[in-house]
């Protein structure tokens, strides 16, 4: 189901207007509740931009704050304003001025530091004060919490009114795992910039490294392991993912089986006395 998280965005702060108007602090309150809402959706909706290179798993995340910080483990700009423009290259690779170019609009992003300015705060408003608060006089300050739910307001329209969003151009690469054989795609690395990637699928674990100008090569984290028994010189490799407690495999050349475990071994250091001397 394809859900319009922005579309919640723009209803919950409409909701939170409305709400505003009022004068109790009830009102107030859920005021608070539906400005973080918005900022929820906002939040959930730059995350499709990155579906493919977000795990399955994380998509049960769902503190704005959390989101954001694994999006900027993926893109350091993930949070960044940007605008898009076009333009006809005249030169094949070279830019036209930027006095040609037609502005297709900006956009303004919902970013971290707003995030932990505001959410964590409109939420300490949506609970009763504890001991330690009433003893300290800490009680509930509607002026304050108005003036930070109208900032809010202000900024969040401004998110909202950007006429292009979630812009991400960026180069991808695509290849089947070589363990699972299930399609995977990636951000293609920079220049020199080596990215560490894993199957979402299997777990296998990769490096992307660009060759050449236009191609990348998808190297598998793997250890080669040597057979243990006597006269067999023959040797595997394992997945860096499958060195873990249970994995097991046969030896190709003299068919004896392995597997990882937990070991018990003789030690064979000097011994301590209970002093530790």
């Amino acid at each position: 189901m394809d859900i319009n998280y922005r579309c919640y965005a723009r209803q919950a702060l409409q909701q939170a207007r409305v709400e505003l108007q009022g004068e109790d602090d009830v009102r107030l309150r859920s005021a608070a509740l539906q400005l973080r809402m918005s900022m929820e959706a906002l939040t959930y909706d730059r995350m499709r931009a990155y579906a493919f290179e977000v795990p399955p798993h994380q998509y049960a995340t769902w503190q704005p704050k959390k989101v954001m910080q694994l999006l900027l483990e993926i893109d350091a700009k993930a949070d960044a304003d940007s605008s898009v423009a076009v333009g006809l290259e005249k030169t094949y690779g070279v830019a036209p001025p930027m006095e040609e170019m037609k502005s297709l609009g900006s956009e303004k992003v919902l970013n971290l530091a707003t995030i932990k300015r505001h959410y964590d705060a409109l939420g300490s408003y949506l609970h009763i004060p504890t001991l330690k608060q009433m003893r300290q006089g800490d009680f509930f300050d509607a002026s304050k919490l108005r003036a930070r739910c109208l900032q809010i307001v202000t900024y969040l329209d401004e998110v909202l009114a950007s006429p292009v969003w979630n812009i991400r151009l960026t180069a991808v690469s695509k290849t089947d795992c070589i363990y699972c054989g299930k399609p995977m795609q990636r951000r293609c690395p920079k220049d020199g910039e080596t990215v560490a990637v894993s199957c979402f699928e299997c777990g296998a674990l990769y490096r992307l490294v660009l060759v050449g100008a236009q191609q990348v090569r998808w190297d598998p984290m793997q250890t080669r392991v040597k057979c243990l028994t006597g006269g067999c010189d023959h040797s595997f490799v394992l997945g860096n993912h499958e060195i873990k407690r249970g994995s097991s495999w046969t030896c190709k050349s003299c068919s004896q089986r392995y597997m990882i475990d937990y070991a018990v071994l003789p030690d064979s250091s000097p011994s301590m006395d209970a002093s530790g001397g």
